[in-house]
Order: C-alpha cells, then structure tokens, then sequence
C-alpha cells in the first residue's frame, strides 16, 4: 500500500472546491461535513477518471495548528484506506469545531468510515 498523498488524488484548484460545494451531495455527521460529486459532472472535463480526489477546507476554530493537521492526516488515512472502494468522486472534507472531547479523534475515525461506506454504497 502506498503511503503517500500524490497530487493527483487531491482537490487543489480553488474553483474545484467552490464547484464541489455548490453542486454536489452532502454526508453530514457529528464531526464534519463532507460533500461529494462523481468526477464526470467535473466542470472542467467530460470525461470521467479512474481515481477520486479528496480537499480538505480546515478552519482555525477547529483548533490549534496541531490538531487541524492531526485531522487532515487523519482523514488522508482514511481517504488511502477507502478509495478504491468509491472510485470517480472528488470528496471536499469539512471538519466541524472541536468539542473538548478526549476521544474526538475516534469519534471523527468512525464518522469517516460510515460516510465512506454510505459513498460506496
């Protein structure tokens, strides 16, 4: 398994981000909102790729430096361990603020797994 987060496989333009918000479904849970579109209504392209790619919109009310980059890793894992169960999707991953929860990283884990799986079908 590769670990790492090519290019590719990231939402970077901020137009792709703004597209993503406006025209696609949401998956809302406790933690964060993700928001999901199959690449062929890519606004930018007609034809369809073989891979998804995930954004990350993290704002400073989430928390300090160190925990919106534990989050992003977080969900980079996850995005690496699910995605080529949900191929074609550009994901645009918004976290809710942080509640002081001890166990939040668990929490946000399982919210991701079960919007993954509700993704794929």
């Amino acid at each position: 398994m590769e670990c790492t987060f090519l290019k590719k496989f990231r939402l970077l333009k901020s137009a792709d981000f703004i597209f993503s918000k406006k025209t696609s479904k949401v998956v809302s849970t406790r933690t964060f909102r993700l928001y999901y579109i199959p690449c062929f209504h890519e606004h930018n392209s007609s034809s369809p790729r073989a891979f998804s790619r995930l954004g990350m919109s993290v704002s400073r009310k989430v928390g300090k430096s160190h925990d919106r980059n534990r989050l992003k890793r977080i969900a980079r894992e996850n995005f690496r361990k699910h995605h080529l169960k949900f191929l074609n999707y550009d994901l645009h991953l918004v976290p809710f603020p942080m509640n002081k929860i001890s166990h939040y990283e668990a929490i946000f884990r399982e919210d991701l797994d079960f919007a993954f799986q509700k993704i794929s079908g």
